[in-house]
């Protein structure tokens, strides 16, 4: 088949919509199919429209329905979708273009599980759940702390959704003597934001913003940590927590309904959105206790069978069918 797949990420982004749309592009592209990995409809003959973003991809949308009205659309809903503009949060007028999306396509993808319950009610039995998968990084390229430092990681660009500077706040709660390192890797998405990393980085001395890296070190350093900070408010699926996971790496995040869906609700390593309290105390418990890092160690171990490849492209061709 000629699959087209829409992203409004352009070519070597690190945004999490260009990184899934490779991925399922290569895991397709394997399969047998030709894929095409473009920012809005294009000419040329296509038998399937996979589109991410339900409002970036309403206009392709809607010109591929016109111009195939025969051949399916299949759209995967991202945490934006989900959490902010079908819940009205961003007006109404981005919450119709949202609906009028998941009104015209056949099939709809969600990361997560938990994505289930903020849909329409006459979406449901369109949705289909497909979790990313994610490689581990070699041992070769893992480098430990020669320090004795305790280094964890935050991924993830610096938007507002994301509470960046989360992580930094509560590491001015850590003691003293903690040997607490937080090392955020994302790009400043406009100046003021940057400006404020820098700020966070003079007044908290343990978080360093080292800005954007390409997919494979931030890969490295994530595996290299010894664990994995999730800040955010919102999110859709996050890539980062399956990488944590097959790397075998605790994580630390918010109890949001994506967190949920791919950690299971009785995850340990969990607390309030915007807690720095609590997240500096589980910081500390980490650094200091290690039944308790063990115990997150465990927990993501035994999920790393959810999200290798081979599951991931199995329900992909699936889907598409």
């Amino acid at each position: 088949m000629q699959i087209l797949i829409v992203t409004h990420a352009p070519r070597g982004s690190t945004k999490g919509n260009r990184i899934t749309a490779d991925r399922w592009a290569r895991f397709l592209t394997q399969a047998g199919h030709s894929t095409r990995i473009e920012n809005g409809l294009v000419e040329g003959q296509f038998d399937r429209l996979l589109a991410l973003h339900a409002t970036h991809s309403s206009d392709a949308i809607a010109r591929f329905q016109q111009v195939f009205p025969d051949r399916p659309v299949i759209l995967c809903l991202t945490g934006t979708d989900l959490h902010r503009d079908l819940q009205g949060k961003r007006g109404e007028q981005a919450k119709r273009i949202a609906a009028d999306s998941i009104r015209r396509c056949s099939k709809l993808v969600l990361l997560e599980p938990e994505g289930i319950r903020h849909l329409p009610s006459e979406a449901v039995t369109k949705a289909h759940v497909v979790l990313q998968s994610a490689v581990a990084v070699s041992k070769e390229l893992r480098t430990a702390s020669s320090t004795g430092a305790t280094d964890l990681c935050v991924i993830g660009h610096l938007r507002d959704e994301k509470d960046p500077f989360l992580a930094a706040r509560a590491s001015r709660r850590l003691p003293a003597n903690s040997r607490i390192r937080i090392t955020h890797i994302g790009a400043a998405l406009n100046p003021e934001i940057g400006d404020a990393a820098r700020e966070q980085m003079r007044t908290a001395h343990r978080y360093q913003w080292i800005g954007p890296f390409s997919h494979a070190q931030t890969q490295q350093r994530l595996a290299s940590s010894n664990a994995m900070l999730l800040t955010s408010k919102i999110e859709g699926a996050p890539s980062v927590i399956s990488e944590a996971v097959v790397n075998s790496v605790p994580i630390l995040c918010t109890r949001i309904p994506a967190t949920i869906g791919l950690l299971g609700s009785d995850y340990r390593g969990m607390f309030a959105v915007g807690d720095e309290v609590a997240l500096a105390s589980d910081m500390s418990r980490l650094e200091n206790d290690a039944s308790f890092a063990l115990e997150l160690t465990v927990a993501v171990k035994a999920l790393a069978f959810k999200f290798q490849p081979a599951v991931e492209q199995a329900a992909l061709e699936n889907l598409i069918r």
